[in-house]
């Protein structure tokens, strides 16, 4: 099978894609082991995982490819959605909602370009635009998700991403998942790779084990907090008897 483009691979060496690499991956981490019990701090995080994903989506349909200039822009739209969200959190599940709905559409759309001759660019931005605002529309049921299960599914995203993106520093694939490439209109989504698949069952083991740690997690803080609440005299300040 013919791909539309020459695969560009990143620096043999240590480069700015590596560092963005590891602090994805801390940030999935975080996402899946502690998403709902450090929501208040996390939330910011997630709206800054939104927008640098969307400023890597910018930068593409501009043909900024190089890496530096590339993740400024990307990292500065994710900063301003960072400061939008600690002043009104509604705005992250909106935002979620859209960034779902439009990599739905994304992820399907690199599938079917693989199979099929190459297309204008303007259809993949059709495609997420739809997606987008279906999303749009669809906020009220990420609003009702439990937050456990958003945090692991991303965090799960994240975790499969980041394991595209080593196979594809190690010139093994053409990084499909990697974020920069799923933007990416020339890079396809090739379910026939073994590659591909193993970061799919990632993305997928990551966010079902996310669910269950988390649920631990809850447990353990639930039932301090239950004993504390049969304690008339435990609060703020309280002292044990002696």
């Amino acid at each position: 099978m013919t791909l539309p483009h020459e695969i560009a691979y990143p620096p043999t060496g240590f480069c700015v894609t590596d560092v963005m690499a590891l602090i994805v991956f801390a940030t999935a981490l975080c996402f899946v082991t502690t998403g709902e019990k450090f929501h208040k701090y996390l939330i910011c995080a997630m709206g800054m995982t939104i927008g640098t994903f969307a400023g890597l989506f910018y930068c593409s349909q501009l043909g900024i490819e190089e890496d530096k200039p590339k993740w400024s822009v990307s990292l500065a739209a994710g900063l301003a959605l960072w400061i939008a969200v600690m002043f009104v959190e509604s705005i992250v599940f909106n935002a979620l909602s859209m960034g779902i709905g439009g990599g739905v559409c994304m992820i399907g759309y690199s599938i079917v370009v693989q199979y099929i001759p190459p297309q204008p660019e303007y259809y993949m931005f059709i495609t997420i635009g739809v997606g987008v605002v279906v999303g749009y529309f669809c906020s009220s049921m990420v609003k009702a998700a439990a937050l456990k299960v958003v945090y692991s599914v991303m965090g799960g995203f994240l975790c499969g991403s980041c394991l595209s993106y080593l196979f594809w520093k190690l010139r093994e694939t053409q990084g499909d998942l990697w974020l920069d490439n799923l933007v990416s209109h020339g890079v396809g989504l090739d379910l026939a790779n073994w590659h591909t698949l193993a970061c799919i069952a990632v993305m997928i083991v990551a966010s079902v084990a996310g669910v269950f740690i988390q649920n631990a997690t809850a447990k353990k803080g639930g039932k301090k907090e239950d004993k504390k609440a049969k304690d008339p005299e435990a609060g703020y300040g309280a002292t044990d008897k002696k």
